[in-house]
């Protein structure tokens, strides 16, 4: 199964300070049919004016990635640290027990940035702050727990995230026969009749293998769950 969400089927949130398209229910866009994907429960897409801020927010039971395309974002920690995430880099924080953080926008330019929650079942620990584990002028990146292969962060949630740079040219893509959401964060792809661009989703079960082609410069962002 296939279902192609367009970014304008998306939530969205508009003030002075952010503009954010939201994949899944989240603060004032609330749809009971889109909660969450398997293990994949906020996929937003958001652009920070310069110099502005989010107010802090609290945080259990989830693996946390910021993923920031331009600009740069602060991680504002409940214990007065910072943590800045430039454009390219992915910041990990694994929220465990819970913790608090607020995010502002450095100075000059707005921050344009995509963030995901995967849900975890093991939340007993203390909130560890991974920091930046990857950078995307490197090439692609991936996490996940026991999948075969190397990658770029192991965690412990049930789940694969990559981060994968395709040109123009056909391209094949494994699944893992369970749930997966690939969104288009740059460029563009086709699938059979369906385009799919920036900020469009495609929510997939049951499907090992994705075929298509790929337009210009193209960033995917693709979030598989472990079968059971």
């Amino acid at each position: 199964m296939i279902l192609h969400r367009e970014a304008s089927q998306l939530g969205r949130t508009r003030t002075p300070v952010l503009e954010a398209w939201h994949h899944f229910c989240f603060a004032g866009y609330q749809d009971g049919n889109y909660l969450n994907w398997g293990r994949l429960r906020v996929l937003n897409h958001n652009i920070l004016a310069p110099s502005t801020a989010l107010s802090p927010s609290f945080h259990s039971g989830t693996e946390i990635l910021f993923i920031v395309q331009e600009g740069t974002i602060v991680i504002e920690k409940d214990d007065g640290k910072t943590l800045a995430v430039s454009a390219n880099e992915i910041a990990s924080i694994a929220t465990g027990l819970g913790t608090e953080f607020g995010i502002r926008s450095a100075a000059g330019v707005p921050a344009r940035y995509s963030v995901l929650w995967l849900l975890s079942d093991d939340a007993d620990y203390r909130p560890h702050y991974r920091g930046v584990v990857g950078d995307l002028s490197r090439g692609d990146w991936s996490a996940a727990d026991d999948f075969e292969g190397g990658h770029n962060l192991r965690w412990s949630v049930p789940a694969r995230v990559r981060l994968l740079q395709l040109e123009s040219a056909p391209f094949s893509l494994s699944g893992n026969g369970s749930k997966s959401y690939l969104a288009v964060l740059r460029g563009g792809i086709s699938v059979g009749e369906m385009r799919v661009d920036q900020r469009d989703a495609l929510m997939m079960d049951a499907e090992p293998v994705l075929t298509g082609f790929a337009h210009d410069d193209t960033r995917l962002l693709i979030c598989d769950d472990r079968c059971a």
